[in-house]
């Protein structure tokens, strides 16, 4: 059996979710799921306010979209007039979340994150880069956390090769923003800075892009994990530690882009 190389689209795009362990257990279905098929195409969906024992949110909406970039040649594969793996495809994931509360200590008014893939040419890997993401009206324990995001930096090194090229030549905008790697997967942050828009409330503190609040756990803020072929973008991670024990989030997408066979 002879198998034609073709492109593997992938796209997933959540709002929010949760699932809580203690002291009671309550899992909180993903709101405003898309993904795509192998084949690509559109996928979206809008959620409503919801008010879940822990959580809340007042609205969320994600949409995932792949397709090759020549409407022609997609109708000339299917006379098989080029090979499928021949016509570039690009693949847009997004998520949106307004007014997302946990627990009543941590106010987001809005999420948006957004990730744009486009194939890799003779063998090169996936291109991928965010645009647009931000994080705006952090509120914790009543004072607001200003969050600035840095897109361009992951926009030039669109690709792991070259993001692992600049974290060996000790650039300083890698060493901000790119962290540790195991077994191909390096972990990221979009987060260039965090400051206080006034007095912090006691006890809170941030590193980098981890901000620990007491009697609530730990809040993960614009996190990326890069591999070859792929890039997951989760603009809020809640790991909720005391007395409340279980995690959430808040803004999640997913691309990656490869021909298979390879």
């Amino acid at each position: 059996m002879q198998i034609e190389r073709t492109f593997i689209f992938r796209g997933n795009a959540s709002g929010v979710a949760a699932h809580i362990r203690r002291p009671d257990e309550e899992v909180v279905p993903v709101q405003a799921a898309s993904s795509l098929p192998v084949i690509g195409g559109l996928s979206e969906s809008t959620a409503e306010g919801r008010r879940f024992m822990n959580l809340s949110f007042e609205s969320a909406y994600t949409r995932a979209h792949g397709d090759f970039d020549d409407p022609q040649a997609a109708v000339d594969i299917t006379w098989g007039k080029c090979p499928p793996d021949s016509v570039p495809t690009t693949t847009t994931v997004s998520s949106l979340v307004k007014g997302l509360t946990l627990l009543n200590s941590v106010r987001v008014g809005l999420i948006r994150a957004e990730m744009v893939g486009r194939s890799g040419k003779n063998g090169d890997q996936t291109s991928i880069t965010p645009r647009g993401s931000a994080i705006e009206g952090l509120i914790i324990e009543g004072a607001e956390l200003i969050v600035t995001l840095n897109d361009e930096f992951f926009r030039r090194h669109d690709t792991k090769s070259k993001i692992d090229d600049a974290v060996d030549s000790d650039d300083r905008e890698a060493a901000r923003h790119c962290f540790e790697e195991s077994d191909g997967m390096r972990y990221a942050t979009l987060v260039e800075e965090l400051h206080w828009a006034g007095k912090p409330p006691e006890g809170v503190t941030f590193d980098r892009n981890v901000v620990t609040i007491p009697d609530f756990g730990k809040l993960y803020l614009a996190e990326v994990f890069i591999t070859d072929v792929s890039r997951r973008l989760t603009m809020v991670r809640a790991d909720l530690g005391s007395p409340i024990g279980g995690k959430a989030t808040g803004g999640s997408i997913e691309t990656n882009g490869s021909t298979w066979p390879a």
